[in-house]
């Protein structure tokens, strides 16, 4: 056979591309983005299964909730729930005050506020 003439499908060998493995995570570490873009296939009742390699990203397991995100651009970003509130807890750190319950505050206040509108309603005898 000459280099003009056409292969058979048994002999055309398609150029394979190899991607460096990713690095190891040290502990605490954020993990090495997938290496490979990926598909997934949707399933029925528009379901998808996740590729290992993208719940290791994540740091999610199974029965966990995985946030999503529409972008500007058309794409979707996916995060974990857990790095949401982590990230959320991140930002309002600085506005917390040390040895105060806001939680607690917040319930006394609106019961107050509930107990002002109970004799409101008494004057007015609503």
């Amino acid at each position: 056979m000459t280099a003009s003439e056409p292969k058979s499908p048994s002999e055309v060998r398609e150029p394979r591309t190899t991607y460096p493995e990713p690095p190891a995570v040290a502990a605490g570490a954020e993990p090495a983005p997938p290496h490979a873009p990926g598909a997934v296939r949707l399933a029925r009742q528009r379901r998808i299964v996740l590729p290992q390699e993208v719940t290791e990203f994540l740091r999610v397991k199974e029965g966990e909730r995985i946030v999503y995100f529409f972008e500007p651009d058309g794409s979707i970003r996916l995060r974990s729930v857990r790095d949401v509130v982590g990230r959320l807890h991140g930002i309002f750190a600085d506005q917390a005050r040390p040895g105060v319950d806001e939680v607690g505050e917040f319930i006394k206040e609106r019961h107050e506020e509930g107990r002002r509108d109970d004799e409101r309603f008494d004057r007015l005898g609503l």
